[in-house]
């Protein structure tokens, strides 16, 4: 508006129902004003309360059920008295009548109020209460979006996310995966030409629904064999989810890594490792793999992600205690992006004859592609300990990305000799999901083995690993706090050192939270 109008120009921000006067609280917009433009304070002789479902106050950032009280409040509606005594109840906090808007909206630390949007589309999506208003809020902040809407779909239940202009796909997933919590996330994104509305001019969610019910037709595929059958039923059984098709993914209908648990502890999946679920989390692929016919040409390495005509692969090597499931979100984003890079996952080495064939493997993948590795946190022993030998004579691995790690000092393994409770609380302070899979007492004493490998590796080392490495650490870890020395301590521990990328992750885990980082990095190394 700024840019367009003549100078001198005031642009207001109005807001208030037809139930009260027009217009019950005001905004002045400045230039530079970014999204969400709030809706101000109330006009003078105006009460406006953000309440719970108690019609009790909400904090400051929570978001609440925008109402009304002062003169500005009507008497009700004209022959409607039940709805009338709905909606205009008397004021929890003084005199007169308060109007309950049926909007929702939060105030900001300074005061002011934002819209989000209303609670007649509020749903519940596998137990957690959604506001698409808020996620339509966030997708339309993103630059190239000019109107979204948002709605569950049924049979399987997921979040479709509808919207018009020319932002990507990928663009938004990412913006919102920095403003929203994972269950939040829509799992279908549909570009419109043009929004659908009634006849209020406001967006037609019946229709978007029937062109939702269109698609999901042409989509489900029902499973063809006895296999894929009972693999559909576990993911109904576990998910909630009704009507699940031989090609719908784990993870797209909402599972987590809790649920995965309970998925693999009953029959017919608790014959698959996490490992294994990852290659393909669809009833097709893990029909495949129960019948035998799903095996790959790798029996250590766990092919997560393998597009067609794939000249690169990343072999992943995962934090203390971890698996292939730490690289979920990044084998999700793979595949949303259409990513360019194989990924496969390389774990823990239980004894020196895993060591060894993970090694061969490697070396067959090295043949085929363009190699190069990523580790986090204390995977980074086992990584380097490969590099070690693949990299003795020439760099058979030319490039290595190490996340979230900095070569350890000092001779004592601290992890060794805390207790599971301290344990827990650290990870969980440094982000790693209170979800139960990692946090159990056999991932714990998996946990300190590895550290102890870890620890081990680094203080025997002697020679500098043969390869070029880039670091990724966040300055918000409160496990890499030592950020400052990362350049340094590498450089003691491999021959050179490309970069340092210090990133502001509120998490130690970032692998998760930010995958779309990682991919572009994979896809920029060559040799």
């Amino acid at each position: 508006f700024y840019a367009l109008a003549p100078e001198g120009v005031k642009l207001h921000n109005l807001y208030g129902p037809a139930e009260c006067a027009v217009d019950v609280t005001y905004y002045d917009c400045e230039p530079g004003l970014t999204d969400p433009v709030p809706i101000g304070r109330p006009i003078d002789n105006t009460r406006i309360y953000v309440l719970d479902g108690d019609l009790q106050p909400v904090p400051f950032g929570v978001t609440g059920q925008i109402c009304i009280a002062g003169a500005n409040v009507g008497l009700g509606y004209l022959g409607e008295p039940e709805l009338t005594k709905e909606k205009f109840v008397d004021n929890p906090f003084g005199e007169g009548k308060t109007y309950l808007t049926g909007d929702l909206g939060y105030r900001r630390e300074d005061g002011e109020l934002v819209f989000v949007g209303r609670n007649d589309f509020q749903i519940k999506f596998h137990g957690q209460r959604v506001e698409p208003g808020e996620i339509e809020a966030a997708m339309n902040a993103v630059p190239g979006v000019t109107n979204a809407a948002v709605l569950l779909l049924r049979g399987p239940d997921r979040l479709a996310a509808f919207y018009t202009g020319q932002a990507r796909e990928e663009a938004i997933r990412a913006a919102l995966k920095r403003t929203l919590p994972g269950y939040m996330i829509p799992q279908v994104f549909t570009r419109l030409d043009e929004m659908p509305l009634n006849a209020s001019g406001k967006t037609d969610r019946a229709a978007l629904e029937a062109l939702s019910a269109k698609d999901a037709a042409r989509a489900f595929t029902a499973p063809e064999t006895e296999t894929e059958k009972a693999v559909c039923e576990a993911f109904s059984r576990v998910l909630g989810v009704p009507d699940v098709g031989r090609h719908d993914s784990f993870y797209e209908l909402g599972g987590t890594s809790l649920l995965l648990v309970r998925l693999l502890s009953a029959p017919p999946l608790d014959r698959l490792t996490p490992s294994a679920f990852m290659a393909d989390p669809t009833p097709a692929g893990l029909a495949k793999r129960l019948d035998g016919t799903g095996e790959t040409d790798y029996t250590v390495l766990v092919p997560l992600f393998t597009p067609e005509n794939a000249k690169r692969a990343a072999v992943l090597f995962p934090y203390a205690g971890g698996d292939a499931s730490a690289y979920t979100a990044l084998t999700a984003a793979a595949r949303e992006n259409n990513a360019d890079v194989a990924l496969y996952a390389a774990e823990w080495p239980a004894d020196d004859v895993s060591f060894d064939r993970t090694e061969e493997e490697i070396r067959k993948l090295t043949r085929e592609k363009e190699v190069l590795f990523y580790s986090h946190c204390a995977g980074s022993a086992v990584a380097m300990a490969l590099l070690d030998r693949l990299n003795a004579d020439a760099r058979t691995v030319g490039r290595y990305i190490a996340g979230g790690s900095i070569p350890a000092g000092g001779r004592l393994n601290v992890w060794k000799h805390l207790p599971d409770g301290a344990i827990r609380t650290v990870l969980q302070k440094a982000g790693l999901s209170a979800d139960g899979v990692t946090l159990t007492p056999e991932r714990l004493a998996l946990f300190r083995t590895h550290t102890e490998v870890c620890r081990r590796y680094f203080r025997e080392k002697t020679q500098k690993t043969n390869v070029s490495v880039t670091v990724v650490v966040s300055t918000s870890d409160p496990l890499t706090a030592n950020y400052a020395d990362a350049e340094a301590r590498w450089r003691d521990a491999v021959t050179s050192v490309e970069r340092v990328i210090l990133i502001d992750a509120p998490t130690h885990y970032f692998q998760n939270t930010q995958p779309d980082l990682l991919l572009r990095l994979f896809s920029g190394l060559s040799k």
